[in-house]
């Protein structure tokens, strides 16, 4: 028995290596961020899909920049594609709309995504969800890369500072050197002089949970703790929260401004419950970036989030 049990561990073990010296072997993935490669569509309907405005910017963007191909054969160019969305309109193979993904084919990290369907009208009648599906993949593997690249690049000493004061972990990037700190606060920065990304982190006492703020108890909190720690040229300039811009989904997006100054932009923010020190912790990333576009730099803020965790999930 016991040899038997060694025999199948060996196998798992080589079966894994196979698979990470393959990967190993696979070219680096090309093109830039949340840049998208489609090929196969009909009438435009996939290419709508993927150029969906984002939410909560102040300017409209599209979701993904989409390269488009006559053909449906790659080459050894567009293959090392990161995203490819390849569409199959074909009354003879399918019945219906489907949805299949594949990784790392061609290059790594790589996310192919394989949409099929008998007919161009039948797509165009399950766009709204699917669309909704297929931005949504992309978006993680995105997001994915992103913190890959944050992994190996980050600001160690204001990570420290984040654990021993307000006793949370997340990676910063190390080109955010710039801090303010006050009580239960921490503002981090950039300092570029064009595209300026920042992050706040405040904490507050838990006398709700992050699944029962409302917008306006959201609005509240974030405009007391602005006012009290994030401030213009002068006291009664502050941030503030534009609170019809709202969106409440896994993490709350929106569009920010600076009271009594022309200043704004975008941010996301996540809310955890931290019931071992009883109370709520708040990680806000934000641009100010009046001169470009926002989608990639709120985006590849956002990622810094999905690193954000309390002591209770360490």
């Amino acid at each position: 028995m016991k040899a038997h049990l060694k025999i199948v561990l060996i196998l798992v073990g080589t079966l894994l290596a196979a698979c990470q010296g393959r990967n190993g072997l696979l070219p680096k993935s090309g093109g830039r961020p949340y840049e998208v490669l489609l090929t196969g569509d009909q009438d435009s309907i996939v290419y709508r899909m993927l150029t969906a405005d984002v939410e909560a910017l102040p300017q409209p963007e599209p979701s993904f920049d989409v390269s488009t191909l006559s053909t449906t054969t790659l080459n050894a160019i567009t293959q090392n594609a990161r995203n490819i969305v390849r569409v199959s309109i074909d009354s003879a193979q399918y019945s219906r709309v489907g949805l299949k993904i594949e990784r790392n084919v061609y290059a790594s990290p790589q996310l192919i995504i394989h949409v099929s369907a008998p007919s161009a009208s039948i797509l165009k009648e399950k766009q709204s969800l699917l669309g909704l599906k297929v931005r949504n993949m992309l978006f993680r593997h995105e997001i994915q890369h992103t913190v890959a690249q944050l992994k190996v690049k980050r600001n160690t000493k204001a990570e420290k500072l984040l654990r021993s004061r307000l006793g949370i972990t997340m990676w910063i990037p190390a080109d955010m050197t710039a801090s303010k700190w006050g009580k239960d606060f921490v503002w981090l920065s950039t300092t570029t002089t064009t595209g300026m990304q920042g992050l706040c982190v405040y904490t507050l006492p838990q006398n709700t949970t992050e699944k029962t703020i409302t917008p306006e108890m959201f609005t509240h909190i974030r405009d007391s703790v602005m006012r009290e720690n994030i401030k213009g040229e002068t006291d009664s300039m502050y941030m503030q929260t534009v609170a019809e811009s709202l969106v409440f989904r896994q993490f709350i997006r929106g569009l920010w401004d600076m009271k009594g100054d022309d200043m704004g932009g975008p941010f996301v923010c996540r809310i955890k419950t931290d019931n071992i020190r009883h109370r709520l912790v708040v990680a806000e990333a934000f641009v100010y970036a009046p001169e470009m576009k926002k989608r990639n730099l709120i985006r590849q803020s956002e990622a810094i989030l999905f690193t954000f965790k309390t002591k209770a999930e360490d």
